[in-house]
Protein backbone atom coordinates (compact mmCIF):
# COMPACT_ATOMS: atom_id res chain seq x y z
CA UNK A 1 0.00 0.00 0.00
CA UNK A 2 2.89 2.44 0.75
CA UNK A 3 4.78 1.84 -2.54
CA UNK A 4 1.55 2.69 -4.33
CA UNK A 5 0.78 5.77 -2.24
CA UNK A 6 4.82 6.71 -3.09
CA UNK A 7 4.42 5.74 -6.96
CA UNK A 8 1.18 7.61 -6.82
CA UNK A 9 3.22 10.97 -5.69
CA UNK A 10 6.05 10.51 -8.19
CA UNK A 11 3.39 10.53 -10.91
CA UNK A 12 1.82 13.96 -9.90
CA UNK A 13 3.39 16.92 -12.11
CA UNK A 14 5.66 19.49 -10.09
CA UNK A 15 3.72 22.11 -10.68
CA UNK A 16 0.77 20.29 -8.74
CA UNK A 17 2.74 19.86 -6.13
CA UNK A 18 4.06 23.77 -6.05
CA UNK A 19 0.20 24.71 -5.97
CA UNK A 20 -0.38 22.40 -2.94
CA UNK A 21 2.67 23.69 -1.49
CA UNK A 22 1.79 27.51 -1.80
CA UNK A 23 -1.77 26.23 -0.71
CA UNK A 24 -0.14 24.95 2.26
CA UNK A 25 1.87 27.69 2.64
CA UNK A 26 -1.37 30.17 2.63
CA UNK A 27 -3.25 28.45 4.95
CA UNK A 28 -1.13 28.72 8.37
CA UNK A 29 -2.18 30.92 10.63
CA UNK A 30 0.39 30.87 13.64
CA UNK A 31 4.04 31.15 13.74
CA UNK A 32 5.08 27.99 15.35
CA UNK A 33 3.18 26.65 12.06
CA UNK A 34 5.24 28.93 9.96
CA UNK A 35 8.08 28.37 11.38
CA UNK A 36 7.80 24.72 10.92
CA UNK A 37 7.48 25.69 7.20
CA UNK A 38 10.40 28.02 6.72
CA UNK A 39 12.00 24.80 8.38
CA UNK A 40 11.15 22.23 5.26
CA UNK A 41 12.74 24.62 2.95
CA UNK A 42 16.39 23.16 2.34
CA UNK A 43 14.95 19.81 2.06
CA UNK A 44 11.97 20.82 -0.25
CA UNK A 45 14.88 22.61 -2.02
CA UNK A 46 16.63 19.41 -2.72
CA UNK A 47 13.84 17.99 -4.20
CA UNK A 48 13.51 17.09 -7.95
CA UNK A 49 12.65 19.46 -10.37
CA UNK A 50 13.21 23.29 -10.08
CA UNK A 51 11.76 24.53 -6.34
CA UNK A 52 13.65 27.96 -6.37
CA UNK A 53 12.44 28.96 -9.53
CA UNK A 54 9.11 27.30 -9.62
CA UNK A 55 8.00 28.43 -6.06
CA UNK A 56 10.51 30.03 -4.26
CA UNK A 57 11.38 33.20 -6.67
CA UNK A 58 7.55 33.40 -7.83
CA UNK A 59 6.40 33.32 -4.33
CA UNK A 60 9.19 35.39 -3.06
CA UNK A 61 7.10 38.42 -1.85
CA UNK A 62 4.49 36.41 0.36
CA UNK A 63 7.77 34.58 1.64
CA UNK A 64 9.35 37.47 2.20
CA UNK A 65 6.46 39.50 4.25
CA UNK A 66 5.35 36.13 6.46
CA UNK A 67 9.04 35.91 7.48
CA UNK A 68 9.89 39.45 8.24
CA UNK A 69 6.16 39.27 10.29
CA UNK A 70 6.88 36.36 11.90
CA UNK A 71 10.27 37.54 13.01
CA UNK A 72 8.63 40.62 13.89
CA UNK A 73 6.07 39.37 16.25
CA UNK A 74 9.00 37.17 17.75
CA UNK A 75 11.48 39.23 18.52
CA UNK A 76 9.02 42.28 19.59
CA UNK A 77 6.90 40.52 22.19
CA UNK A 78 7.38 40.08 25.59
CA UNK A 79 5.38 37.12 26.10
CA UNK A 80 7.32 35.03 23.88
CA UNK A 81 10.06 33.63 26.05
CA UNK A 82 13.82 34.04 25.27
CA UNK A 83 13.96 30.77 24.50
CA UNK A 84 12.02 31.11 21.79
CA UNK A 85 13.77 34.05 20.51
CA UNK A 86 17.05 32.48 20.92
CA UNK A 87 15.85 29.83 18.38
CA UNK A 88 15.64 31.92 15.60
CA UNK A 89 18.84 34.43 14.06
CA UNK A 90 19.27 36.38 11.65
CA UNK A 91 22.95 35.80 9.71
CA UNK A 92 24.58 37.11 6.52
CA UNK A 93 24.13 34.09 4.64
CA UNK A 94 27.25 31.62 3.73
CA UNK A 95 27.69 28.94 1.24
CA UNK A 96 27.21 26.22 3.12
CA UNK A 97 24.06 26.92 5.05
CA UNK A 98 20.35 27.14 3.58
CA UNK A 99 19.21 30.48 2.78
CA UNK A 100 15.45 31.84 2.56
CA UNK A 101 15.63 34.79 0.51
CA UNK A 102 14.02 38.25 2.18
CA UNK A 103 16.23 41.14 0.76
CA UNK A 104 14.35 42.23 -2.83
CA UNK A 105 17.72 42.94 -4.67
CA UNK A 106 19.83 39.95 -4.29
CA UNK A 107 19.80 36.06 -4.72
CA UNK A 108 20.05 34.68 -0.74
CA UNK A 109 21.80 37.04 1.90
CA UNK A 110 20.13 36.26 4.86
CA UNK A 111 19.03 32.70 6.19
CA UNK A 112 17.22 32.08 9.42
CA UNK A 113 18.79 29.60 11.13
CA UNK A 114 16.62 27.34 13.80
CA UNK A 115 18.68 26.21 16.81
Amino acid sequence: MREARVKTALDVPIAVIYRAFLWTFESLKRDDELERFYGAIPDFCATPGDPLGGFIRPNKDKLSRALAGMMDRTFSSVLVPESIKQRLHLRVGTPQSSSINIQENSDMPYEVVAH
